[in-house]
């Protein structure tokens, strides 16, 4: 685990529990996980592929932790602003709201594969760079779609607005081009 993340890990996950049982569909891509306002701390989660997946499924659900945290104390979204938009990583529209859950755990997840991917080699190299080409296009799209929306209060704008630096600083890096 990254020394910044696992910092999060410590202090964010008190408990993992499994998703098993006839009763759960197969995920599509081979993973579920998710994480509740009403049990923060609890991430719940299929059995990831590899280390890698879990790892990077923990980031994700960190991301989810601190910004439900975040939103307890600060207002980051009109209250009542109910239109709905397409993101990239889900096939319903969603509230303001799920998209800012979703571009800032996507943040993570870009985060994430940045620190990874120096230290991963053939086949796994090349997902890292997917991966982190991936994400960081889908979470930079929402936040300029966040922006550009009415949905967001003054300290949501701000919010969203460092988020798309950091998000523009990792489309400025390099990667090969098959990854992008």
């Amino acid at each position: 685990v990254h020394e910044h993340g696992g910092i999060h890990l410590d202090r964010l996950i008190e408990r993992v529990i499994e998703l098993n049982g006839d009763s759960l569909r197969t995920p599509p891509r081979g993973q579920d996980s998710s994480s509740a306002r009403d049990t923060f701390g609890t991430v719940a989660l299929s059995e990831p592929r590899d280390g890698l997946g879990l790892a990077v499924t923990l980031a994700h659900e960190i991301q989810h932790a601190k910004l439900t945290a975040l939103t307890e104390a600060v207002e980051l979204t009109v209250p009542g602003y109910d239109r709905r938009f397409y993101a990239p990583w889900r096939d319903d529209p969603r509230p303001v709201y799920g998209l800012l859950q979703g571009a800032y755990a996507y943040l993570g997840v870009t985060e994430f594969w940045w620190r990874q991917r120096p230290f991963e080699r053939g086949e796994t190299a090349f997902r890292a760079e997917v991966e982190f080409a991936r994400w960081r296009w889908g979470a930079h799209r929402v936040s300029d779609l966040l922006m550009n929306c009415d949905g967001l209060t003054e300290q949501g704008r701000r919010f969203v607005g460092r988020m798309r630096d950091v998000l523009e600083e990792r489309l400025s890096e390099p990667v090969g081009d098959a990854a992008d």
